[in-house]
């Protein structure tokens, strides 16, 4: 029956132990992946670059001229190209993400047409958004303002999810404030583990030292006892010495006589 009493807390104790662990390793992984990202995107140099994580770009949409593709809001993932190369391999119906002169910002539409040179060389594209709306832009995105191409993935409600992450309010709110919270945290358990520790330790040593106090007790009291024992034989010895010289005095004086 111990036994099992015995085992059921172990296994308890362990199962404890791992969720806690499961749960720092989950928690610090959050705090990591989304301070990383904010950052990234709070320290965009400026507007013509696109923040990126994990080797993908990612923008929050700020306008509806794309509506029915994406919409205002919402989290687009975006394939950086860098190579001048990719970029003129795009094609006619590719959302590009582009440097938009006249916006002084990020812009992402649809290519409608590929603009060349005499050569047939690629130059740049021309644009529009989806939203039935939209006109055809009014500009030629040059090759060298082209980004990236939309890869087909957006999140509803990331977008604003990011945008208020990416705050000064939100990302202490968010990262700061929890990150500090978790110190408190770790700082006030550590705290309690030593006092913990401190407190065994002192049991431990009051446990010894009455076990010290036993011990020299016990030998006190036996060096007594083998004290008392050594008196009384010698006692013994002396009333004994005593009685024979008695004894011998006697048998002179009878000789005497």
């Amino acid at each position: 029956m111990n036994e099992n009493v015995k085992e059921t807390k172990s296994t308890t104790k362990k199962v404890k132990k791992i969720l806690s662990i499961t749960f720092n390793v989950i928690f610090y992984l959050i705090i990591v992946l989304v301070l990383i990202f904010s950052i990234s995107t709070i320290s965009r140099k400026n507007a013509s670059t696109v923040p990126t994580f994990l080797g993908k770009g990612y923008l929050v949409v700020q306008s509806d001229s794309m509506k029915g593709t994406f919409e205002e809001g919402e989290l687009i993932t975006i394939k950086v190209l860098k190579k001048e190369k990719d970029k003129k391999a795009l094609k006619v119906g590719d959302v590009i993400t582009f440097y938009s002169t006249k916006l002084n910002a990020l812009n992402s539409h649809r290519i409608v047409s590929i603009a060349t040179n005499s050569e047939g060389e690629v130059v740049g594209y021309v644009t529009k958004g989806d939203n039935p709306l939209a006109e055809i832009d009014d500009f030629a995105v040059s090759v060298e303002d082209v980004k990236g191409v939309w890869t087909g993935t957006h999140s509803k409600g990331w977008g604003k999810t990011v945008t208020f992450l990416t705050s000064p309010v939100g990302f202490f709110v968010c990262i700061i404030g929890p990150t500090i919270l978790f110190l408190i945290y770790a700082i006030i358990m550590f705290v309690k583990a030593f006092m913990t520790y401190r407190l065994s330790q002192a049991k431990t040593n009051n446990e010894e030292t009455e076990q010290e106090m036993k011990e020299r007790i016990i030998q006190e009291y036996l060096a007594k006892q083998k004290e008392n024992d050594t008196s009384e034989n010698d006692t013994s010895k002396n009333d004994k010495n005593d009685s024979e010289s008695i004894a011998t005095e006697d048998n002179k004086g009878e000789n005497r006589d």
